[in-house]
């Protein structure tokens, strides 16, 4: 009697924590027609999660479940929502009623292992990650979990095995390396740990909590230079973190008195494994620009957003000969010879005016504020410029076609007119390696024209700046000369004249480095408009599943599914799919400065385009919550420097106190997603795509013009 007692209680007891699990919102569950299919339920959820609408999509799982207890659909996908929504603990109820289902899916554990883990739960992850191992002993996430148990533990040997298993099986999982680093470091095994560091690093450049780390451990190894050049690329990387100039201003003090010590072994960075032609096989001169080409004004030394850098002055030389013009009133200076050093400087009186100074630095003529420097040939000759010293900041380039200097507050504005097809060459290999595959040079060189007439005839957008166009990103990368090769002069020239159109008119042509394997629709991103070519599609061979739902999302995210912008010799592994992790300290300051919310409570990803990528995120603070949807600012605002891309989900680790620790980010991509995918176009011209099969793939509708010149 006592025994049936017993039973009744615990099914009792598991009546009322089923009834629970799906007690919540039933508000926004209303009933409906006793004939729906649980399966409807689970879709209309999953739909409702890539719009952002979590607190319905959860209720459509209740509804689901309520009418089929036993859909293992919606019990796992209702877990991994439950902790986007900030409700761990009753995830992991989600996770158990799911693993019921399906108790051998060692992914399955693994998520609810992590979880308990993430919620500081070690007793309970160990046995979860112990049954995985037992299961599939290849299971790298689960042995990244173990490491982390026993190093919050104490146990820095087991940690150490662990973390040197999971860099085994993924060599490519940055957080391994990381994890192994710190778990070494601990242990006192300082040298060991910086092998470590070095490949994590090395994994992902922009992983810049590892590089931190690294910086201050090779500076208590001793490596007091090595740790100077870590923070420096640190500053790279956030150039205006106050946090990274002071360790870099400390640690070049310490690189000044302690003496000089070589670390033996350092890792090599990634190469592409990849031989160049030999030039000999292609021509050393570009065609020259012969009839209507159109000629182009570029902004040379320009900032991160497009303006132009002040040069202090500018020293050059030409490879032929050239004459300098007084640009308003049109009157010569002088004449100079091939390779002779001319300078032009600010002069001191007033008006301000522009001074030449010739090769042996005597003034012979001042212009009024601006000046320009004419060849004497159109046959491909290029003028070098540079700023003199003592103020030369690395600003230089070599430059086809005229250059026009002109006084601005604080120096000199450099403006280089140039052809169009001269520019094209000077951007093809500066936007894209040029060991890629020819048809991916191809494209690239295709759009590298067309974005330049775009920008120049359409959007118009650097008029006020005197120039048509920027030289760096906020255009398309420039540099002139030294950008090409005879490989590049022979893509540029194969694919001379060659446009993308949409109906007849130039096609504005978006392309970012890796679109993480779907490319996402412009519409779906907040302010970017709707172009009928701007369509996200997916960058895979047709037929691969793509993730529709809050876990397929998880798994594509946290594993390399095959696709044409997956790593190869051409693509670095961390240009499509990266981890990182941020301290909750690091990110909760950064996100206050930028959206004062107060102290980091939690991250809430919301509305999702079907690629994948965030459009939306909302930030919980002390003081009060906000959403963000600029797509630049959830790139910007939630890693430090930056995130490759908006592509990314985030698990949040918590103390002891329930407080959160860590924010942990599995992410794919690297830029926008919109439009062009430049590793994608490797991968498809690996695959034997022509140039044009590649550009329609990424833009629905358009055709390859030519301009007539």
């Amino acid at each position: 009697m006592k025994l049936l007692q017993s039973i009744l209680r615990v099914l009792c007891g598991t009546t009322l924590l089923f009834a629970g699990m799906l007690g919540g919102n039933r508000d926004l569950a209303p009933a409906q027609a006793p004939g729906v299919p649980a399966q409807s339920f689970v879709l209309d959820a999953h739909k409702l999660f890539f719009q952002g609408q979590g607190t319905e999509a959860m209720a459509s799982y209740r509804m689901a479940l309520r009418r089929d207890p036993e859909n293992l659909d919606a019990w796992i996908n209702g877990a991994v929502l439950l902790c986007d929504l900030g409700e761990p603990d009753t995830a992991v109820l989600w996770y158990r009623r799911a693993l019921t289902l399906r108790p051998d899916d060692p992914k399955l554990r693994t998520a609810l292992g992590e979880l308990l883990l993430r919620r500081h739960r070690l007793g309970l992850a160990a046995v979860e990650i112990d049954r995985v191992l037992a299961l599939q002993p290849a299971e790298h996430y689960a042995w990244v979990a173990r490491g982390q148990i026993a190093r919050e533990a104490g146990r820095k040997d087991d940690a150490i095995a662990a973390f040197e298993k999971a860099v085994a099986l993924a060599p490519q999982l940055t957080i391994a390396h990381y994890w192994l680093a710190k778990a070494r470091e601990s242990a006192g095994q300082l040298e060991p740990a910086l092998k470590a560091y070095d490949q994590a690093v090395i994994g992902d450049s922009y992983f810049t909590r590892a590089r931190q780390d690294f910086a201050l451990a090779l500076a208590r190894a001793g490596y007091a230079s090595e740790a100077a050049d870590q923070a420096a690329r640190l500053i790279d990387i956030a150039p205006n973190s106050e946090v990274y100039q002071g360790l870099y201003r400390s640690l070049v003090r310490g690189a000044k008195t302690a003496p000089r010590k070589v670390r033996a072994g350092r890792a090599k960075g990634w190469t592409p494994p990849l031989k160049l032609p030999p030039e000999e096989n292609f021509p050393l001169r570009t065609i020259p620009p012969v009839g209507r080409v159109p000629m182009l004004r570029i902004g040379i030394g320009t900032n991160s957003m497009g303006r132009s850098a002040a040069w202090r002055g500018v020293r050059f030389s030409a490879t032929s000969r050239f004459t300098v013009y007084d640009k308003v009133s049109g009157r010569r200076l002088a004449y100079g010879a091939p390779e002779e050093t001319w300078e032009i400087r600010a002069g001191r009186g007033r008006p301000a005016r522009l001074e030449l100074l010739n090769p042996a630095g005597q003034r012979v003529g001042r212009g009024t504020r601006s000046l320009k420097i004419q060849p004497r040939s159109e046959t491909g000759e290029s003028t070098f410029l540079k700023e003199p010293p003592p103020w030369n900041r690395g600003l230089e380039r070599r430059l086809k076609g005229e250059i026009e200097l002109t006084l601005l507050e604080g120096g000199i504005k450099v403006v280089n007119v140039v052809d169009l097809e001269s520019y094209t060459h000077g951007v093809l290999s500066a936007e894209l390696p040029v060991t890629s595959p020819m048809e991916a040079l191809k494209a690239q060189a295709v759009l590298a024209r067309t974005h330049a007439l775009y920008i120049s005839g359409i959007g118009k957008r650097h008029v006020k700046d005197g120039y048509t166009l920027c030289d760096d990103q906020h255009c398309q990368v420039y540099r002139g000369v030294a950008a090409e090769t005879g490989r590049s002069r022979s893509v540029v020239d194969a694919t001379r004249g060659r446009v993308v159109t949409y109906h007849g008119a130039v096609a504005n042509v978006l392309y970012s480095a890796d679109c993480g394997g779907h490319s996402q629709s412009a519409s779906e991103i907040t302010g970017w408009g709707d172009l009928p070519y701007f369509k996200g599609v997916p960058d895979v061979e047709p037929g691969t599943a793509l993730p529709d739902s809050p876990w397929a999302l998880r798994q594509w995210l946290r594993e390399i599914p095959a696709a044409y912008c997956g790593a190869s010799a051409h693509t670095h592994p961390s240009h499509f799919r990266w981890t990182r992790v941020v301290s909750a300290e690091e990110l909760g300051k950064r996100l206050d400065q930028g959206l004062a919310i107060g102290k980091l409570k939690g991250i809430v990803p919301l509305r999702r385009a079907s690629s994948g990528h965030l459009n939306a995120v909302l930030v919980r603070g002390s003081k009060g919550q906000r959403t963000v949807t600029s797509e630049i600012r959830i790139r910007s605002l939630f890693g430090v420097g930056s995130q490759r891309s908006s592509l990314f989900i985030v698990d949040t680790k918590w103390d002891a106190a329930g407080r959160p620790e860590n924010f942990v980010f599995y992410g794919g991509g690297w830029g926008h997603g919109v439009g062009f995918c430049q590793s994608g176009a490797t991968g498809r011209a690996i695959e034997g795509q022509s140039y044009g099969a590649i550009l329609k793939a990424y833009y629905h509708g358009i055709e390859i013009g030519h301009l007539r010149y």
